[in-house]
């Protein structure tokens, strides 16, 4: 059991395809970025106007249902899901996933974490905070979370099965949960717009970065598609 996990681990981590990706991605993130932060000084307008929508919108059904959606981007929630996720995936031994899930969800994390302090950006008045958030808050942890995270899952899905309909539903519950995370966090009062819309951008570029490192380690681990295992 430990032989195989190191061999997965050095088979996605220790090559030079994963840290030309890496290195592609940490440019990505920088370019992005920097235009992105430039947008938020050049259309403040446009965070105040979204924020003022949402609060004037609120209601009990509709807060309820954010509170209760936020959940699914937070790190209390994915970090241990990642965990758990992390042994079944080695059990079924699926493709190594494993440690890239277990990079993915605490890779997500940190990057926020990193940006959030080099960008160091206030977050809304508390007042219109339904739940307190006293941390930076460009970008949003919970929207790129959450698309990693379930962008992640449906990847595996579809390597799992080729039925339509599973497929299908897959990616419309992944989207209605990551869309249902990043809206809350506007509705909640605790984040800008270009906060979340940053992350959706940054999730998306990661999870493609993801991916192609899956891609290369299913290359060396098993060469032809017919070798990997069902």
């Amino acid at each position: 059991m430990k032989d195989e996990i190191m061999k997965n681990f050095k088979l996605v981590f220790l090559n030079k395809k994963f840290f030309l990706l890496v290195f592609y991605y940490s440019l990505f993130v920088a370019l992005s970025s920097f235009i992105l932060w430039r947008l938020v000084n050049l259309f403040p307008y446009l965070d105040t106007s979204v924020l003022s929508f949402f609060v004037s919108h609120r209601s009990e059904t509709l807060t309820a249902f954010f509170l209760f959606m936020t959940n699914f981007g937070s790190k209390y929630i994915i970090l241990p899901l990642a965990l758990i996720m992390f042994f079944y995936l080695f059990f079924k031994k699926r493709y190594g996933a494993e440690w890239l899930l277990l990079f993915a969800s605490f890779g997500a994390f940190f990057e926020v974490y990193i940006l959030k302090h080099l960008f160091a950006r206030l977050r809304p008045d508390q007042s219109l905070m339904i739940v307190l958030e006293d941390s930076f808050s460009f970008p949003s942890g919970h929207a790129m979370a959450a698309v990693v995270f379930y962008g992640l899952i449906v990847y595996f899905l579809f390597l799992k099965t080729k039925k339509r309909w599973e497929r299908t539903l897959a990616v419309i519950l992944a989207l209605f949960v990551i869309f249902s995370v990043a809206v809350s966090r506007l509705y909640l009062g605790v984040h800008w717009f270009f906060d979340v819309f940053t992350s959706l951008i940054l999730g998306s570029g990661f999870l493609y970065t993801l991916i192609s490192i899956h891609k290369n380690f299913l290359r060396l681990k098993y060469g032809k598609k017919e070798n990997m295992p069902k």
